[in-house]
Formats: structure tokens, C-alpha cells, sequence
């Protein structure tokens, strides 16, 4: 049977056809390159693909890392603690006379206490950017008046 044999199909065979699928990807590769701005990979390399979505990766990655640190730079975190000592003294006296044989007395009890508090504040700080925006509307009348005095002086005779 004839038709039963296998012959080679076009597209393995034909280096003509071969280079000019290899042009049309390094065109794609080279257009793709070219919008997302990285640099064109070498078009013999042995994964050009491969190679531009690591460079696509990179940049993406470096402008994020751009822009987290200005971020950081135009954002503000200061802790604070503050902590106060207050001694507390307390002092009790009790005299005591008693007018039978016995006198009692208790001097001076004295019980110092310390309290501590300690407070922290987190503060963060966020720029933001508000507008506003203000129309005033104004007519102006302009409006003339004008007054006109006539006095008469008698002539002298």
C-alpha cells in the first residue's frame, strides 16, 4: 500500500519555514519586550520566552520594591512609652489613753506604695492628598448717580 507509507510532513523538513516561525517569535518577543520595557532577550538563547517573563518578573519586582520604600520614607511609626513612679505614703496615728493603770499608745504606722503605669502609643501617620474646590458666582450692578446743584447770585448793581 502506498498511501500506508509515512512521508515526511512540511513542517519538519522545511528550514525555510523553520527560520521564518523563529523571526515571527523573536518579532512577538521583541514587540512584547518593547510595551512592558525591559530589554529584548537574545533571540539565540535557548529560552527567549522564559527569558523575557524572568525580565518582565524583575522589573515588576524592582518598581514594587521602588515604591514600598518610598512608601516607608513618606510614612511615619514612633512608638513611645512613658512610665511614672507615684510613691504613696500613708501614715496612721493612734494615741490612745486609757485612766486606769494601763496606757496604750501605737505610734506611726508607715506603708509606702509605688505605682507604675506605662502607657504606649503606636502612631502611623498616611499621606493623603484632598482637594477642594470652591466657585463663587458674582454679579456686580454698577450704578451712577449724579446730582447737579444750580445757585442763582444776584448780579450787584
Amino acid at each position: 500500500f502506498a498511501s500506508a507509507q509515512r512521508r515526511p510532513r512540511g513542517r519538519e523538513s522545511n528550514p525555510e519555514a523553520l527560520a521564518l516561525k523563529q523571526q515571527i517569535r523573536n518579532n512577538i518577543l521583541a514587540k512584547i519586550a518593547n510595551d512592558r520595557g525591559v530589554s529584548t532577550p537574545a533571540p539565540d538563547a535557548a529560552n527567549p520566552s522564559k527569558d523575557l517573563a524572568q525580565a518582565i518578573r524583575l522589573k515588576k519586582l524592582q518598581e514594587i520594591a521602588d515604591k514600598t520604600k518610598a512608601d516607608a520614607e513618606t510614612t511615619t511609626a514612633s512608638s513611645t512609652s512613658t512610665s511614672s513612679t507615684t510613691p504613696a505614703e500613708s501614715t496612721t496615728t493612734a494615741d490612745s489613753t486609757t485612766t486606769a493603770d494601763s496606757t496604750t499608745t501605737t505610734d506611726s504606722t508607715t506603708t509606702d506604695s509605688t505605682t507604675t503605669d506605662s502607657t504606649t502609643t503606636d502612631s502611623t501617620t498616611t499621606d493623603s492628598t484632598t482637594t477642594d474646590s470652591t466657585t463663587t458666582d458674582s454679579t456686580t450692578t454698577d450704578s451712577s448717580t449724579s446730582t447737579s446743584t444750580t445757585s442763582t447770585t444776584p448780579a450787584s448793581t
